[in-house]
């Protein structure tokens, strides 16, 4: 009777110490502190918020997430270096370019041309995939997906000139940001526009105060949640795909458990997957609002898509195999013509 009783209030103890278990204090938190490029009204902060929430539903709130939009904590270049450091634990967006110049690669243009051929052409697998999972393993770094945010097209603040695609048409020295990619530069070129390097953070202030005449690199979501109120036109050009780089410091990686990693990777896989249907819907709707924000939307023919798709080809690829070899040229066109 006793072994009985004393069984029954031990099970008892137990139970209630599991009912009861205390929350995980603030201040004994793993802190995760997130950069990000999208701004707080994007898709990608409700995504990341969600990835965060379920890491925390697995792994008994252990995390205290902490988000910083529209690059709140510094350029590429300089989140980049305090994510090797451990200073910032988690990027969603992009990688400096300045550490390995492959990155570039990813902004190919037109080398992805609708986003119902992204999970192929970024998916596990892809050259893309593989290629940035390198890159992150050189700099110290885990990369665990892709969050798309859409296809990448040309902001212009100002007179927008008679024929804004015609490679032949007076752009009157206009101006236009890109990154230092040359096959972007390239493109802007062979459309008669000057191509001008300006960081992602600073392209706001650049555009406001009449440095430059307009960017390439926004979706329409980033086009109306950042820039609606200083833009006048939106060319949905679509050169590149959007495709925020989902990266956390060794610092914090090499400190999780097994059961934590797993949970930040099988979470960051359903991010990618719902990011790219979210994008499809949400697209037509970001046209919408910028046009109701007064931002003219040029709506393109396919004779347009085709035109630029072939000055790419002609005038941008081969830049590749001048910067990173034959070899890295070879690689790609080997999974792209698939």
């Amino acid at each position: 009777m006793k072994k009985t009783l004393a069984a029954a209030l031990t099970l008892t103890m137990v139970f209630s110490a599991f009912i009861a278990a205390p929350e995980v204090k603030a201040d004994k938190k793993i802190k995760v502190m997130i950069s990000m490029t999208e701004g707080l009204d994007s898709s990608t902060y409700a995504r990341t918020e969600e990835f965060g929430q379920k890491v925390n539903a697995d792994c008994g709130d252990i995390f205290d997430f902490q988000i910083y939009p529209n690059d709140q904590l510094g350029s590429y270049d300089d989140v980049t270096a305090e994510a090797i450091n451990g200073t910032v634990q988690m990027i969603v967006g992009g990688l400096s370019t300045k550490i390995d110049a492959r990155g570039s690669i990813a902004y190919s243009p037109f080398l992805c041309t609708t986003l119902d051929s992204v999970e192929h052409d970024f998916g596990e697998g892809s050259f893309l995939y593989d290629l940035v999972t390198d890159i992150a393993n050189g700099m110290d770094l885990t990369f665990l997906g892709f969050d798309v945010s859409g296809m990448e097209g040309l902001s212009i603040r100002g007179e927008l000139p008679e024929n804004p695609l015609d490679p032949a048409s007076d752009k009157k020295g206009m101006q236009i940001r890109t990154t230092g990619n040359p096959m972007m530069q390239n493109l802007m070129k062979e459309l008669g526009y000057t191509p001008v390097t300006v960081a992602w953070n600073e392209v706001y202030s650049a555009t406001q105060s009449g440095m430059i005449n307009g960017f390439l690199g926004a979706n329409a979501g980033s086009a109306y949640n950042q820039f609606r109120d200083i833009i006048d036109y939106y060319l949905p050009i679509n050169f590149a795909v959007d495709a925020n780089r989902i990266v956390v410091s060794n610092v914090l990686w090499n400190s999780l458990t097994d059961e934590q990693r797993a949970s930040f990777t099988e979470h960051a896989k359903e991010i990618f997957l719902a990011s790219i249907e979210k994008t499809k819907e949400e697209t037509q709707d970001y046209y919408n609002k910028l046009t109701e924000a007064g931002v003219n939307v040029v709506e393109l023919t396919q004779e347009d898509y085709d035109t630029l798709a072939g000055i790419a080809r002609e005038k941008c690829w081969p830049t590749i195999i001048e910067t990173y070899g034959q070899d890295v040229y070879d690689a790609m066109m080997e999974f792209y013509q698939k």
